[in-house]
C-alpha cells in the first residue's frame, strides 16, 4: 500500500501529493506606470559579465530538492529506522564544513548577481538584453521564477494546480516585467494565501516577511529589498518540503 502524505497544516488544506525533486544533509538538531528608478543600495564597481547562465541556477529548485522524492523516503530502510528511534532527528539543509562554506558562498554570489541584473533589467532593458544576447535569455530573474513555480507544483494538492498554473505562469510574468506592469505585491499576496494554506501556522511570520519585502520593495524602487523577498520565498518552499520530509519518513 503506497504511503499517504501528512499534512505540514493541521488546521486545513487535506489530500496534498508529494512529487519532490539536492543535496541535503540530515543533522541531528534539537500596472501601468510611469518609469521609475530603482535603488541597488551598493555600487557595482566591476562590469557584470552576463555570458554565465550555467552558474545561474538558484540555491533552491524542484532539482535541488530530489532527494526528497516519495520513493527515495520509502525505499530508505536506514533513514526510517534513525528517524522512528530518534525522535529528535530533523533535517535541514547541510550548511557544515567546507562544503557548506561554498555553497553558502554560491547561494550568495547568485542573489548578488540577481540583484545587480534585475537593478540593470528594471533601469534599460533594452540595453541588458543586448548585452545578455538572445542566447542567454534565461537570466537569474527568469531562472528563479522557474525554480518557484516548479516546487510550489510538488508542494500543492492537484486541486490547486490550476492556480499555480493560471497565477504563476512564468511567460506571462516575464511579459509584464518587460512592459512594466507586474503587480508584484498582488503576486505576494497571493503566494502568502497559497503558502498559508499548506504550510503550518508557525511559519506564517516568515511568509508575512517576505510578502513585506517584495511589497516595499516594489514600490520603493529597493531592488535589494525584493531580491531578499525571493531569497525569503524559496527558504519558506525549502523548509515546507523539508517538513514533508520527515512527515513521510515517520510513516
Amino acid at each position: 500500500m503506497a504511503p499517504s502524505v501528512v499534512e505540514e497544516n493541521s488546521q486545513s488544506c487535506e489530500g496534498e501529493t508529494l512529487d519532490s525533486q539536492a543535496n541535503f544533509g540530515l543533522t541531528t538538531s534539537r500596472r501601468s506606470s510611469p518609469p521609475r528608478t530603482y535603488n541597488q543600495t551598493s555600487t557595482d564597481k566591476k562590469p557584470t559579465n552576463f555570458n554565465h547562465s550555467a552558474a545561474l541556477e538558484p540555491p533552491v529548485t524542484r532539482k535541488t530538492l530530489s532527494e526528497l522524492d516519495v520513493n527515495k523516503i520509502v525505499h530508505n530502510p536506514k533513514l526510517r529506522h534513525d528517524i522512528n528511534f530518534d525522535p529528535d532527528l530533523h533535517f535541514r539543509p547541510n550548511l557544515d564544513g567546507e562544503k557548506g562554506r561554498r555553497k553558502t558562498e554560491k547561494q550568495d554570489g547568485f542573489y548578488e548577481t540577481m540583484r545587480i541584473q534585475l537593478g540593470k533589467f528594471l533601469t534599460d532593458r533594452e540595453e541588458f538584453e543586448r548585452q545578455l544576447g538572445p542566447e542567454d535569455m534565461d537570466w537569474s530573474l527568469p531562472a528563479t521564477l522557474k525554480a518557484i513555480r516548479g516546487i510550489l507544483e510538488t508542494l500543492v494538492p492537484q486541486r490547486d494546480r490550476s492556480s499555480v498554473e493560471e497565477s504563476f505562469n512564468v511567460e506571462l510574468l516575464m511579459q509584464q516585467f518587460r512592459k512594466g506592469v507586474a503587480d508584484l505585491p498582488k503576486l505576494a499576496l497571493w503566494l502568502s494565501q497559497l503558502l498559508k494554506c499548506h504550510c503550518a501556522p508557525m511559519r506564517d511570520p516568515w511568509v508575512d516577511e517576505m510578502v513585506m519585502q517584495i511589497s516595499n520593495g516594489d514600490q520603493e524602487c529597493d531592488v535589494a529589498l525584493l531580491v531578499l523577498g525571493m531569497r525569503n520565498l524559496l527558504g519558506v518552499l525549502e523548509a515546507m518540503k523539508l517538513v514533508r520530509y520527515e512527515a513521510i519518513s515517520l510513516i
